[in-house]
């Protein structure tokens, strides 16, 4: 294939702030992609591909920059810098997007240094200018950039698509001195399952992963860490289950923790899934961490979520009679849409505890809960004031439906020239909504009842 049949831009996510300049119009096109052999689904990622002057844009959370072989690093000072780590040989990427095809978005040229393999690139010499689109970095997919710089194999062709694979590829867990470690499990009377691993700081500091057998966490050597926890045990499948992530000094002080809620786990007849996050906001000094999975039976989920909704109004609404004036109606200043995907189960209201303690995020010393600031790793806000999971009503144009669950506001704003501009913000997947009122807090639960039917 000649170098010229493709020229496309790989976007990859690092945790950084968005100085950007000049606002360009950027859609998103409909080519299927395959990214080491898995499929990547533009509508549904919340970092979609774009296409920007004819040219696409491929997007890549930083799991898929794990995946495709790069590692990140950013500083106000030096900005971003890239440079060529491990594959880890899986696909996994953030969902609960609701995109649309054709649909004109914003992307940025960004303002801050870009270093790739110790060279530092000069953007407004570039034919093809890396972007910032949703505060992530884009790079050209040029020849240059993907097999030069990135040593990927790529290939495209208008009946099957995009094809990327990373051709430093490892196997997603390597050998190390605790692969062969096994998990204690501690079952409660509830069936409720904890599952706990201690890892010292210096084994996860040589670049590789340092996964036992269920659990694991893994420093690439690029100031950003990440969690896996393997769904290797049929017995658990549909469990719902936390994840804690604790780092202390080696005196045993604590330094922080930091949560995730609600993920289903998945495991038939020796198909294995897995979780795999990105840990923003860790600290970068400590001397052991310890990871704790909590995993509970679908039934004490259940109570669970009840237990939140036993003090809030619930309401079942079709999908097709949500709209502005219904959010109006109810009373409603800011909404959250469910959190995590839920489509392989059949209760959605299942999908309210996740939603319910997302913002929970990061816990300091104070015994409070914050979560970083939007771009910021280092910056903690309270999650009581947060609202980055939610959505303004007063903001809303009209609500349509994308896909199956996944709603979208459009509208339209004016410039100060008077002239105006066609918006389309995703509102998430509608498994369960939450209202909230003018100080943010929960008042009502709407339960989705074309889900409630199935």
């Amino acid at each position: 294939m000649k170098k010229s049949i493709l020229i496309l831009c790989f976007i990859l996510l690092v945790c950084t702030p968005a100085y950007a300049e000049e606002n360009v119009d950027v859609v998103i096109p409909e080519f299927n992609v395959l990214l080491n052999g898995g499929e990547y689904n533009s509508i549904e990622a919340q970092y979609p591909l774009i296409n920007y002057n004819g040219i696409t844009y491929f997007p890549m959370t930083w799991n898929l920059g794990q995946s495709l072989g790069l590692n990140t690093s950013y500083t106000s000072e030096s900005g971003l810098t890239i440079n060529l780590g491990q594959s880890n040989g899986s696909l996994n990427y953030l969902k609960g997007g609701s995109n649309l095809i054709n649909q004109t978005y914003k992307a940025q040229l960004p303002a801050y240094n870009i270093t790739v393999n110790g060279e530092s690139i000069d953007n407004s010499s570039e034919e093809y200018p890396i972007l910032s689109f949703r505060s992530v970095t884009y790079f050209p997919l040029t020849w240059r950039f993907a097999v030069e710089k990135f040593n990927w194999d790529y290939a495209f062709t208008p009946d099957s698509g995009l094809d990327i694979g990373a051709k430093n590829t490892n196997s997603p867990i390597q050998s190390n001195e605790t692969t062969d470690v096994k998990e204690e499990y501690v079952v409660d009377n509830k069936g409720i399952v904890t599952i706990e691993h201690t890892f010292k700081a210096e084994d996860l500091k040589k670049n590789t992963y340092g996964i036992t057998e269920y659990i694991g966490l893994a420093d690439f050597g690029n100031d950003m860490m990440s969690y896996v926890f393997e769904h290797k045990n049929d017995d658990f499948n549909n469990y719902f289950y936390d994840t804690k992530i604790a780092f202390y000094k080696s005196d045993d002080t604590f330094i922080q923790a930091m949560y995730s809620y609600g993920s289903l786990y998945e495991s038939v007849e020796g198909k294995a899934g897995e979780n795999r996050r990105g840990l923003y906001g860790e600290p970068k000094i400590y001397d052991y961490v310890v990871m704790t999975v909590t995993m509970y039976p679908e039934d004490v989920y259940a109570d669970m979520n009840q237990s939140i909704s036993k003090n809030l109004i619930v309401d079942n609404v079709s999908i097709k009679d949500i709209s502005k004036d219904l959010l109006d109606s109810e009373g409603a200043y800011f909404i959250a849409a469910s959190y995590y995907d839920l489509s392989n189960n059949s209760d959605p209201s299942l999908a309210l505890y996740s939603l319910y303690n997302e913002p929970k995020r990061i816990e300091l010393p104070d015994g409070k809960f914050y979560r970083t600031a939007p771009g910021l790793e280092t910056e903690f806000i309270p999650y009581t004031s947060d609202n980055s999971n939610r959505k303004e009503v007063s903001t809303f144009g009209s609500i349509k439906v994308v896909g199956e669950n996944n709603l979208v506001t459009e509208g339209t704003v004016t410039n100060d020239d008077g002239s105006t501009n066609s918006f389309s913000d995703g509102i998430g997947q509608y498994y369960v909504m939450l209202l909230f009122d003018e100080d943010q807090k929960p008042f009502k639960i709407l339960v989705n009842s074309d889900e409630l039917d199935k």
